[in-house]
C-alpha cells in the first residue's frame, strides 16, 4: 500500500539528478542539497527510505552512496533505467493505473479509461510522451540487445 511512495520518492530523485550526483562518490544530504537545490532535511529522509530499497547506502559519517542498483538512475549511462523510471512514474502511467478496476469489470484497458483513447494514439497524437515512451523502451532493452544479436 506504500508503493506510491516509493515510487514517488524514486521520481524525485531521478528527476533531480541525485544520482549523478553521486557518481563520484559518497556525499552529505547538505551537499547534495546545496547541488540539487533541495532541502537537506526532506532529502535526507527520501534518501533514508530509497535505501531500505537498497538505491542508496547511508554511511555511519552521514553521507550516502549509489549502490549498484542505484547506479542506474544515472543519466547516460550504461544499463541506465532513468527514461524507464520516468515513464512509469508520469502522470500519465500513474492516471491509468486508475483505471485498473474499470479492467477488472469491462476487460476495457485502463488507458483507454483514463485517456479514452488507445496508448499509441495518445503517444501519435503527444510528442513529448511519445519521446518518454521510447526513452523508456530503449532502456527496458538495452540489457538483452547483445544477447539477443548474437543469438
Amino acid at each position: 500500500m506504500y508503493g506510491h511512495i516509493h515510487a514517488s520518492a524514486l521520481r524525485a530523485v531521478t528527476v533531480l539528478g541525485i544520482a549523478d550526483l553521486l557518481a563520484d562518490g559518497p556525499r552529505t544530504p547538505e551537499d547534495l542539497a546545496a547541488s540539487s537545490g533541495t532541502q537537506a532535511g526532506p532529502l535526507r529522509r527520501v534518501l533514508r527510505l530509497l535505501a531500505v530499497r537498497g538505491l542508496f547506502r547511508e554511511h555511519p559519517d552521514g553521507t550516502f552512496a549509489l549502490t549498484e542498483a542505484g547506479a542506474a538512475l544515472r543519466d547516460g549511462v550504461p544499463g541506465s533505467q532513468r527514461a524507464a523510471v520516468l515513464l512509469f512514474t508520469d502522470e500519465m502511467f500513474r492516471r491509468a493505473a486508475g483505471g485498473i478496476p474499470e479492467t477488472l469489470t469491462t476487460g476495457q484497458a485502463g488507458f483507454d479509461v483514463a485517456y479514452g483513447l488507445p496508448l499509441f494514439d495518445h503517444l501519435s497524437a503527444t510528442p513529448e510522451a511519445s519521446r518518454l515512451f521510447d526513452g523508456a523502451m530503449t532502456s527496458l532493452t538495452s540489457s538483452v540487445n547483445a544477447p539477443l544479436v548474437r543469438s
